[in-house]
């Protein structure tokens, strides 16, 4: 995703700014107007969420608008969004490397130092389902940030490694998360809590990209600063 703050007119109305959104459709349009919101109430905490709403109206396939109106009917910004299929997915190597580093950045119960792939073929489709997910022309993982939730849902649910399943689940979601310009806030402890909940089989996909919903920002400098180079 990236941010252009600069005013335009598109069919007949006026932006305050655009985002160049890297994954086109429907439901990452009304994600990424959520996250909008987010950002917003968090920079002007002063202002209570039920005092907004939010409206993404969808241009075409690869255009929308997303307004935050406060209550009287006033809109506070108005965005467009102009979305690509650019996103950056994690590849084999980057698990097997998240999951080789996993253990040198906080410790997890159990066996230490046992280190490889248990099932190359459950890696493989676990990347490459997440990635190519469309099936009989229907997006079965539609968002990015749905996405990342399936990423550290099944690292952290199955044993695709000999060790450090649960730590690589949210290393991996972390890492795609921040290939496309989205930081987790919340502390590594909370993070790592999550993932024995679903190792558990006490958390759903659902479960966890409603917490990624929740505390999800967008790297609006790092956005622009990228954009212009």
């Amino acid at each position: 995703m990236i941010m252009k703050k600069k005013k335009l007119i598109y069919m007949g109305k006026r932006y305050d700014y655009v985002v160049y959104l890297s994954y086109p459709g429907e439901e990452q349009f009304d994600e990424l107007g959520k996250l909008i919101l987010n950002d917003y109430l968090h920079k002007h905490t002063s202002i209570e969420k039920n005092n907004l709403n939010l409206k993404v109206n969808r241009l075409n396939d690869y255009y929308a608008s997303i307004y935050i109106i406060n209550k009287q009917e006033r809109v506070k910004k108005r965005i467009l969004v102009a979305a690509s299929d650019g996103a950056l997915f994690p590849t084999v190597d980057l698990a097997i490397d998240a999951n080789e580093n996993a253990q040198s950045i906080f410790e997890e119960e159990g066996v230490y130092g046992s280190y490889g792939i248990r099932d190359r073929k459950l890696l493989d489709n676990i990347i490459e389902s997440t990635k190519h997910s469309v099936y009989f022309g229907e997006d079965q993982i539609p968002s990015l940030l749905r996405k990342a939730a399936v990423y550290w849902w099944k690292f952290a649910h199955y044993q695709v490694f000999m060790n450090g399943n649960k730590r690589t689940g949210l290393l991996v979601a972390s890492a795609f998360m921040y290939l496309n310009y989205m930081t987790l806030d919340f502390n590594q402890d909370r993070m790592y809590e999550i993932s024995k909940g679903i190792a558990r089989d006490e958390l759903t996909v659902d479960d966890v990209y409603g917490f990624l919903l929740k505390n999800t920002h967008l790297t609006y400098d790092r956005l622009l600063r990228d954009y212009l180079k």
